[in-house]
């Protein structure tokens, strides 16, 4: 019987390298962070901030509907900046945890166009005419072509 030329890992060796392998979340995670220095870097410039200086991350829809005060259950995510709800917050984008990959895009996209007009204007602008004059800027720019 011939010798195997593997030798066996203890439990803590085992434990160690497991550690060390990233979990689909936090590659999610990475993904995300991919996806917003591209975005950033071809349709935005130095508008919005850093991916270092952002918290992006993804979160269960239902907590991101509580903070959105929205009773929106299709609330797709969740971007802040500066004060949100009287509190000093990190620029932030929060995005439902249950999305598709496509649908990772478009939202991040859509709460990028948020970051970009509320800090043009200073304050949270929603849905209005400059936000959707951004979002028509991205579209124009190609930015979701092949996403829709």
């Amino acid at each position: 019987m011939k010798k195997s030329s593997r030798s066996k890992l203890s439990p803590d060796e085992a434990k160690r390298i497991k550690a060390m392998v990233p979990t689909i979340d936090e590659l999610r995670i990475i993904d995300l962070m991919r996806d917003y220095r591209a975005i950033r870097k071809n349709y935005y410039g130095n508008s919005i901030p850093p991916v270092e200086k952002m918290l992006i991350r993804f979160f269960p829809r239902e907590e991101i509907v509580k903070l959105s005060g929205y009773d929106d259950e299709h609330t797709d995510g969740l971007s802040c900046w500066g004060k949100y709800k009287g509190f000093l917050v990190p620029t932030m984008i929060l995005l439902p945890d249950d999305l598709k990959i496509c649908e990772t895009r478009i939202s991040l996209l859509h709460e990028t166009a948020h970051i970009k007009v509320n800090l043009k204007f200073g304050r949270n602008m929603g849905h209005g005419k400059n936000f959707n004059r951004e979002i028509r800027r991205l579209a124009a720019a190609g930015a979701y072509d092949g996403w829709l």
